[in-house]
């Protein structure tokens, strides 16, 4: 038996012993809500010994369960992430018994390793440059759910390596085929943003999310909505390319980059892949988001989005639309989750 064969042996031998945990846990009666029984909250120093690379999704409300968009990008997440990840769901409040009966009856995720564990962001945060700004409560200042996580996500693929998507982001192809990638948000002119709700970096102690953080805490302004998020990203990249340019950082990103030689920022730029905006955002930001929830859509939209390795629903600017049959975001949750999409349409037509 091959080393390959042998490991898929022992990942599926795995999830046999999770279903059993799981059958057995939910006759227990007299389990409590806010616990998991089924074994899925876990420390984070078994990030160190897994092999499969996790995908990241940080639930910030106190929600006790996915709102349908959310659970939609959970879903294609198992679907299309790629057999060799991992969910790692973070929240603060979620009734993880109940969610997990829900998926088992639509059928989502049930072959997939999947965790959840606790929104601690001390832990999160411990042994970084970040540990500090929370401790001293910097994210209070302006955006603070947005600002802690921003932090939040940059310290995870930082201590761990991994996916990150936002839970607005549907993945529609294996994103494991990408490498310390990041893409524009726009169409890559000098003013559009590197965005953060879609980043792959796949080994721990990353140059480039290294140097993410120190400017995120350098140069941290909370009352300024994306300045600690997509700007962050941008202004790392672009001094990057000053230092191996062997122009000098100034100010705060003096600071942030003050250790970077002109060969390191040449090593970095090498290693670090800045997609175009079609292939991580194909409905970019922000005039044309409504496509979405149209039927009015082309053939050119259709075939960008499917083309694409996801969609980012921007919530924040579609959140009071509704879906409908015929719109191009029910064409995507179609391969995206299809479990969650007859759910939603069933409570829907109620």
């Amino acid at each position: 038996m091959t080393s390959d064969i042998l490991q898929k042996s022992i990942i599926r031998l795995k999830y046999c012993v999770l279903a059993i945990t799981k059958r057995n846990s939910l006759n227990n009666n007299n389990v409590n809500n806010n616990v998991n029984t089924l074994n899925n909250i876990k420390k984070e120093e078994t990030f160190t010994t897994q092999p499969l690379l996790p995908i990241f999704l940080l639930v910030t409300s106190d929600e006790t369960d996915f709102k349908p968009l959310q659970q939609c990008a959970v879903e294609s997440a198992c679907l299309h992430g790629g057999k060799f990840t991992e969910l790692k769901i973070y929240n603060k409040n979620f009734n993880i018994n109940k969610i997990l009966t829900k998926f088992k009856t639509l059928n989502i995720c049930q072959f997939k390793n999947l965790t959840f564990l606790p929104l601690n962001y001390e832990q999160i945060h411990r042994g970084l440059i970040t540990e500090e700004w929370y401790r001293n409560k910097q994210w209070e200042i302006g955006f603070t759910s947005n600002n802690l996580s921003n932090a939040a996500r940059l310290a995870l693929l930082y201590k761990y390596g991994g996916v990150y998507i936002d839970t607005d982001y549907l993945i529609l192809r294996d994103v494991t085929t990408l490498r310390n990638a990041l893409a524009y948000e726009m169409n890559g002119t000098l003013n559009s943003m590197i965005n953060n709700a879609f980043m792959v970096f796949n080994e721990k102690n990353n140059k480039f999310i290294e140097f993410a953080l120190s400017t995120f805490v350098r140069g941290f302004n909370g009352k300024h909505w994306g300045y600690n998020g997509p700007h962050v990203f941008l202004r790392v990249y672009n001094q990057l390319k000053a230092l191996a340019a062997n122009e000098k950082a100034s100010g705060p990103m003096q600071l942030a980059m003050q250790t970077a030689t002109r060969e390191e920022a040449k090593s970095i730029l090498r290693e670090t892949n800045i997609q175009t905006f079609e292939k991580i955002y194909p409905i970019p930001c922000c005039n044309r988001v409504n496509i979405l929830y149209s039927d009015k859509y082309t053939k050119e939209d259709f075939n960008l989005v499917m083309n694409a390795y996801g969609v980012h629903l921007w919530n924040n600017l579609t959140k009071h639309n509704k879906l409908g049959k015929g719109q191009l975001l029910y064409k995507v949750m179609e391969r995206a989750c299809p479990s969650t999409l007859k759910e939603m349409m069933g409570l829907s037509n109620k």
